[in-house]
């Protein structure tokens, strides 16, 4: 059906259905004789034309808007009411009502645009663009409980929610107080001369957003000013770790980055406050605590006393801080370090270490030999930052696996003239024969009527104690005993009764896994202690036996065709070896 406009007015459209059933329909028109809208405009609540909104906040009450249509002849009206919607109603919600009016409901923080459009086909519209600001809905303030006369102090505030769109505050006493004012704007308090000692002050922080939040603390005046503050070890602590102290004051200190195993809560370091007011060494003020550097250890502060924890290597300044007004202060570096996990003593090549049956470990030394020491700190926490390891030694007997001490005097004596055995520059150094026979007289009397080469054996007790210690406070250490023994002279090989003395020794090719020997040690060794060394493995290897009666023997494994070098070496530091080429053919 097609409607035809004749003229303004207002015609009711009936709709009968046919075969006598009596339904029917109506459809009412109004007719208007007036134009499309030519503009229209958005309306507050006090019908006055507007664009912008900048003060909605979240939680406030729906926000009533309307609109006004314009028509030719500046006709106002709503004769078709318009669309109303919005572009984020996570911000801003639009609920459109009856007579061109809609309802505005912030939802949080952000910026939305309002927009009514005609519905007439004009395509006229207007935007309203809305800012939704979070307000403070809590304020907290942070602040010392006493001031001075004659001192300042900044109190500060926190805004709650953090994502208040304006976090500031206005600070304000709640009364008048003689000789006390606050800055409005920092929280700056300063108490002069004409203040009253025992004046409980109460000020307030209002909410600068007009939200109405405030809140209040209060502090108490008094007579006296910090004169000093002073940080002293708290009662959880490694006294190793204090690295310095003076009158009880700790100005630095050391903590791991780590806990040790088997040791105490070593990456935490307790600190306790003083604060002299007056003759009063330990006045109650309050005090704050901080760390230059949170990344490398942090501060839990709880009064007067403070847990530092070691995070990382590096080092910070912890400042402890008179609350009264004063600006007394003390401050004590900390150093945190990657600690050792232990520390170890090893010789160098050429030596042979072993284990007695007290667990203590020990090295034999020939006469005129030397081992170089390789002490260094372990690394199972990480690479330690202090590598620095302090290694000291004693002078004594070994026996029976028993090393004994000699008396501090004759210690000092022995270790002045460098008798028999010593250790200096990382270095265990033994005299040679007729250097030890001369200490042996010199310092016990015994001549060559009373050792001969012969029984210079039963001489031969005196022994080294070398211990290493870590310097990073850990308090590991490790101890080894370096004993001298009648060096060796000589090694040499026999195979089938038959010193292998030209060098060379050839061999009929052996299924991998056989063995050719036992190829017999030859040595004046006191020990018997020697390794096998083989220019190619592929080719041949060795191993070193012992037979019952303790005679060293040598073990060859042939694995292929070709010339090899098995070279044995004396393990007592006197570096006697004898090579023989092999040839497996």
């Amino acid at each position: 059906m097609n409607l035809k406009i004749n003229g303004a007015g207002t015609a009711t459209i009936t709709c009968k259905a046919l075969g006598g059933s009596g339904k029917s329909a109506k459809l009412t028109v109004k007719v208007t004789s007036e134009a499309k809208a030519t503009s229209i405009e958005i309306l507050n609540s006090k019908k006055e034309s507007v664009s912008a909104i900048k003060d909605a906040y979240v939680g406030q009450s729906a926000i009533t808007v309307s609109s006004i249509q314009t028509y030719a002849g500046n006709k106002k009206d709503n004769i078709i009411a318009p669309s109303w919607s919005s572009s984020n109603s996570k911000v801003l919600k639009v609920v459109p009502g009856s007579k061109g009016v809609a309802t505005l409901t912030p939802v949080s923080k952000g910026t939305a645009t309002v927009t009514c459009a005609a519905a007439d086909g004009s395509g006229k519209k207007a935007t309203l663009k809305v800012t939704v600001i979070q307000r403070a809905k809590e304020i907290t303030i942070t602040g010392q409980k006493n001031v001075a006369i004659g001192g300042k102090a900044t109190f500060k505030a926190a805004v709650a929610p953090s994502t208040a769109s304006d976090k500031k505050v206005v600070w304000s006493l709640n009364g008048s107080y003689t000789g006390v004012s606050i800055n409005a704007g920092t929280g700056a308090v300063t108490v002069d001369k004409n203040a009253k000692a025992g004046t409980k002050v109460t000020l307030v922080a209002t909410a600068h957003d007009g939200s109405g939040v405030k809140k209040q603390a209060v502090f108490t005046v008094t007579a006296q000013k910090a004169s000093g503050v002073t940080i002293a070890a708290g009662e959880s602590r490694n006294d190793r770790n204090i690295l310095a102290l003076k009158n009880n004051a700790v100005s630095s200190f050391r903590v791991y980055d780590t806990n040790i195993v088997g040791g105490s809560d070593e990456r935490n370091f307790t600190l306790s406050s003083r604060v002299k007011v007056g003759s009063n060494e330990n006045a109650s003020v309050d005090v704050e605590w901080k760390s230059s550097n949170e990344q490398v250890a942090s501060v839990q502060a709880s009064g007067s006393k403070a847990t530092v924890v070691g995070k990382k290597a590096g080092t910070a300044t912890i400042t402890c801080t008179a609350l009264d007004g004063s600006g007394k202060k003390a401050q004590a570096k900390v150093t945190v370090i990657t600690p050792a996990s232990g520390v170890s003593i090893t010789a160098d090549k050429g030596t042979s270490t072993y284990t007695d049956d007290s667990g203590l470990d020990y090295t034999l030394l020939g006469l005129g030999a030397s081992a170089k020491l390789n002490i260094r700190p372990s690394d199972a926490y990480g690479k330690p930052t202090v590598s620095k390891v302090d290694a000291t030694y004693e002078i004594g007997t070994y026996s029976d696996g028993k090393f004994t001490a000699l008396s501090s005097a004759k210690q000092e004596t022995l270790k002045k003239g460098k008798a028999f055995i010593s250790f200096s520059g990382g270095k265990v150094s033994v005299k040679n024969k007729s250097a030890y026979k001369s200490d042996l007289k010199k310092y016990y009397g015994y001549d060559s009527k009373v050792v001969t080469d012969y029984n210079l054996s039963n001489y031969t007790t005196f022994a080294i104690r070398v211990t290493a210690r870590t310097t990073d406070g850990t308090g590991y250490s490790d101890s080894e005993v370096f004993k001298g023994i009648p060096g060796t002279s000589f090694v040499k090989t026999m195979y089938l009764n038959r010193f292998i003395n030209s060098g060379y020794c050839a061999l009929n090719s052996a299924s991998k896994g056989t063995y050719v020997g036992p190829i017999t040690i030859v040595s004046d060794s006191y020990f018997g202690s020697f390794s096998v060394v083989s220019s190619n493995p592929n080719v041949a290897s060795g191993t070193m036996s012992y037979s019952s009666t303790g005679t060293p023997l040598l073990y060859i494994y042939p694995s292929a065709k070709g010339t090899v070098k098995l070279t044995i070496t004396a393990l007592d530091g006197s570096n006697k070896k004898t090579t023989f080429t092999l040839q497996v053919r």
